[in-house]
């Protein structure tokens, strides 16, 4: 709310691309229609996810643009940065100039990837969130299921037991990168036996008809392209994804020679054998729970934000909204086998926590930058570590801010509704959710 709007810099997305950012006036207009009625979790919850669907598709369409896109990505990412400002402030209740500037600041940004300019050195940078408690279950998960698959070697003597273990090995990191490898395993598997299928076709009736590279070539292009379309589908893309990666593999294609039935065959097997096994590990080994994911999230949240209130380092209100919309969006789209009220009321504590954050962080740079009194500044700090503590004490004092501070002008107005969200809800209410 203290914030300045970034100064636009240049770009260079052609028209598409840039009207792909955002249309700046359905945004105002939605925006202004929020701030007389409070959006259903619902809209927030679609807003957010286009958000950051079009922030993960800046890179592919810079790619497409070649060496003349200059500082497109980064003015792209910055738009898309004061959207979710502009969503933030008016979930706070900011005035609607506070959150028109913040739109204004965005189109700026539009502009300048559409019109990019000579000389542009504008930066926005980003910073991907760590998620150590995933990453730490995720390595149980694999140091469990390679030495069950290594187990079962050792018992069975199985003579293509090291190629078993290497797909093992493979699958597993291959799903480790999905949001719920659990349930991304069913339509891995689905898609490693019609790979399995399509492979056994033309390991034993079209390879060995094929009389030069050319012919073999023209064989593959009719999987391959049925592959790639179906990687473009979102219902199909975990059943493409072992398809598309694995049937070269399994296949085998070489100037020298071909497979033999025998090495296939042993080969399929031991790659269907690791697919079902990752997939039976990824259930029975610290098991995915969408409630449990929403506890640790919310509570991730809520440790951030309180420590923003005391942090040596701040991030900027752009990274903090970027991450958390981030994180929303995900725990949303993971827990859709939960009921539906439950889900959004988990979605409101962790967006009322992510306007929280944004205050705090703007109201510690107000007190950095000067635009407050001595005294306003000190009752803020105090305000601060108060909420930090506990924020059922923090209401009372926020009066003694106040009078500290002209709430008339535009620098005290916004502190006032900075307050009033800060204080509007507890943080028990968010952990109550999960």
């Amino acid at each position: 709310m203290f914030s300045r709007p970034a100064r636009a810099g240049g770009g260079g997305l052609a028209g598409a691309a840039a009207r792909r950012v955002g249309d700046r006036r359905a945004h105002a207009g939605g925006l202004a229609g929020w701030q007389a009625a409070a959006p259903a979790p619902a809209a927030e919850s679609g807003l957010l996810a286009e958000i950051m669907a079009a922030s993960g598709r800046v890179e592919f369409d810079v790619l497409e643009m070649g060496p003349g896109a200059g500082r497109a990505a980064d003015h792209a990412r910055a738009a898309l940065a004061e959207l979710l400002a502009a969503v933030a402030r008016v979930r706070a209740g900011a005035r609607w100039h506070t959150v028109r500037e913040t739109l204004e600041a965005g189109a700026r940004h539009i502009d300048a990837v559409a019109a990019p300019r000579a000389g542009d050195r504008f930066r926005f940078r980003t910073r991907s969130v760590r998620q150590a408690t995933q990453g730490a279950r995720n390595g149980a998960r694999v140091a469990v299921g390679v030495l069950g698959a290594a187990l079962a070697w050792h018992v069975t003597a199985w003579p293509s037991g090291s190629g078993f273990i290497a797909y093992v090995v493979l699958v597993y990191g291959l799903l480790a990168t999905r949001d719920v490898p659990a349930l991304a395993s069913a339509g891995f598997a689905r898609g490693a036996m019609g790979c399995a299928v399509v492979a056994a076709g033309y390991v034993l009736l079209v390879i060995p008809m094929a009389t030069a590279p050319e012919v073999l070539a023209a064989c593959l292009l009719v999987p391959m392209v049925i592959g790639g379309l179906a990687a473009r589908t979102p219902r199909l893309v975990n059943q493409a994804f072992s398809f598309n990666m694995f049937l070269p593999v399994l296949i085998g294609p070489s100037n020298g020679g071909r497979y033999d039935e025998s090495a296939f065959l042993n080969g399929t097997m031991a790659f269907l054998a690791a697919v079902f096994f990752a997939g039976a590990m990824f259930r029975l080994v610290l098991p995915f729970r969408p409630d449990e994911h929403l506890r640790r999230t919310i509570a991730w949240a809520e440790r951030r934000a309180v420590g923003l209130a005391t942090a040596r380092r701040l991030p900027s209100a752009h990274d903090w909204l970027m991450t958390n919309a981030d994180s929303m969006v995900r725990a949303v789209r993971t827990g859709r086998d939960l009921p539906q009220a439950r889900l959004f009321a988990y979605f409101a504590a962790h967006m009322e926590m992510t306007v929280q954050g944004m205050c705090v962080i703007e109201l510690r740079e107000a007190m950095a930058g000067g635009p407050l009194a001595a005294g306003g500044a000190r009752r803020l700090a105090v305000f601060l570590r108060a909420w930090a503590r506990d924020p059922a004490r923090a209401p009372a004092l926020v009066p003694g801010v106040l009078r500290r501070v002209d709430t008339q002008s535009v620098t005290g107005g916004e502190l006032a509704i900075a307050l009033q969200a800060m204080t509007r809800r507890g943080r028990a209410d968010g952990m109550a959710v999960a």
